[in-house]
């Protein structure tokens, strides 16, 4: 990479950690940003898929070994049970030999677990990061992409070749960039509540879906 090529990262979620992760892993250099400090919450299902597994296995197989040793923050997932309105139900493993893995092939964690615990992957030598930090305009000039910045009330200008916009369904990146809008026919919105004392779960750790 040409040194000179500056690539900016907008949001420190899961989305904006991987790539982040990736770039430092190739040594190179980037800025990262987020619009709040971490630990911070999202409104989430909280599950972490076999595909999020199988990705951070590639990024660092440490990262795994930690998530997986760590069942107070992460409760291992090995398959899912589908309810149906007439109450039927399905079970489909995630594994037909889940005695041969060496961690679960799913996992469970609450939101604000699983992305601090990204965060504090993120590498200071690579990445420059600067939290508290959103983006108010973001404008394409040339082969250029003009960034207006807003931390803590302070306002700057800087100059990207490159921007990764990973802020979530209301992304100023593809809102200004991709002239993305809200449709309205496949929006929703989704509700959250975490419950005590749930008894006759599945015995196997499935998740449930109930229609």
């Amino acid at each position: 990479m040409d040194p000179t090529f500056k690539i900016l990262i907008a949001g420190a979620g899961p989305a904006g950690m991987a790539t982040s992760m990736v770039l430092s892993k190739n040594k190179i250099e980037h800025v990262l940003i987020d619009k709040e400090t971490f630990p911070r919450d999202k409104i989430c299902g909280d599950a972490l898929s076999g595909k999020v597994v199988s990705e951070l296995n590639k990024i660092n197989t440490e990262y795994m070994k930690e998530v997986a040793g760590n069942p107070t923050d992460y409760t291992g997932s090995y398959g899912v049970r589908f309810y149906s309105p007439n109450g039927k139900m399905l079970d489909v493993p995630f594994s037909n030999n889940p005695d041969n893995l060496k961690h679960a092939p799913g996992f469970i964690s609450p939101r604000i677990k699983f992305d601090n615990f990204l965060f504090s992957k993120a590498n200071p030598e690579f990445a420059k990061i600067s939290l508290n930090t959103a983006i108010e305009k973001i404008i394409r000039k040339d082969n250029k992409v003009i960034v207006i910045l807003n931390k803590n009330g302070v306002f700057s200008e800087e100059e990207y070749d490159l921007v990764v916009g990973a802020e979530g369904d209301r992304s100023i990146v593809a809102k200004e960039l991709l002239g993305d809008k809200k449709q309205h026919e496949h929006y929703c919105a989704g509700l959250r509540v975490y419950y005590e004392n749930v008894s006759d779960s599945h015995p196997d750790k499935f998740i449930e879906l109930h229609f």
